[in-house]
C-alpha cells in the first residue's frame, strides 16, 4: 500500500502522530537538559558558592574585629573596655574559625585553581599578622580618649 493510496483521514492521523512524537522527543530532551543545568547549579552552590560565602564570612569577621578594636581604643570606662576586648577576641576567633573552614573547603574541592591556593595562602599570611597579642597590645589599658584624640598614658 502506497502513501498516496491512503485516505485523507489516515494521512492526517499519521501526520499528527509524527508531530506528537517530535514534541515528545523535544520535551524529553529539554527535561534532560534542565536536569543537567540544575545539577551544575547545585554543584556551583555547594562548591564555589560555599567557598565564596566562607570568604565573605572572613571579611565580615575581620571588619567586626577592626571595628571592635577601634572602639576599644575610644572607650574610657573600664566596663566598656572589658566589653570591647571581649568583642575583639570574639571576632578574632570567628575569623580563625571561618579561615579554617575555608582551608578545609579548598582542600576538599576538585575545581580549585592555583590562583585560589595563592589567595588562600595570602589570607592566611595576613591573618597570621593579627595574633591575639598584637590586637590587644595595640589597645592596652593605658590609652584613653581625651578631646577626641587617642593618646598613650603612663600605665602604673
Amino acid at each position: 500500500m502506497k502513501f498516496t493510496d491512503l485516505r485523507v483521514r489516515t494521512k492526517l492521523m499519521l501526520g499528527f502522530a509524527v508531530i506528537a512524537a517530535i514534541v515528545l522527543g523535544l520535551s524529553a530532551l529539554s527535561l534532560h537538559s534542565l536536569g543537567a543545568s540544575n545539577a551544575r547549579f547545585a554543584d556551583y552552590l555547594s562548591g564555589v558558592g560555599a567557598r565564596e560565602r566562607l570568604a565573605t564570612d572572613i571579611r565580615g569577621a575581620a571588619t567586626r574585629r577592626a571595628i571592635a578594636a577601634r572602639n576599644l581604643v575610644l572607650v574610657t570606662e573600664p566596663g566598656d573596655v572589658a566589653l570591647e576586648k571581649a568583642a575583639v577576641l570574639k571576632a578574632h576567633d570567628k575569623v580563625g574559625v571561618a579561615l579554617d573552614k575555608l582551608k578545609a573547603a579548598v582542600g576538599q574541592a576538585t575545581d580549585v585553581t592555583a590562583r585560589d591556593h595563592e589567595l588562600l595562602a595570602e589570607i592566611g599570611r595576613v591573618e597570621s599578622l593579627y595574633g591575639e597579642w598584637r590586637l590587644l597590645s595595640t589597645v592596652s589599658d593605658g590609652r584613653t580618649c581625651a578631646g577626641g584624640r587617642v593618646r598613650r598614658c603612663a600605665v602604673a
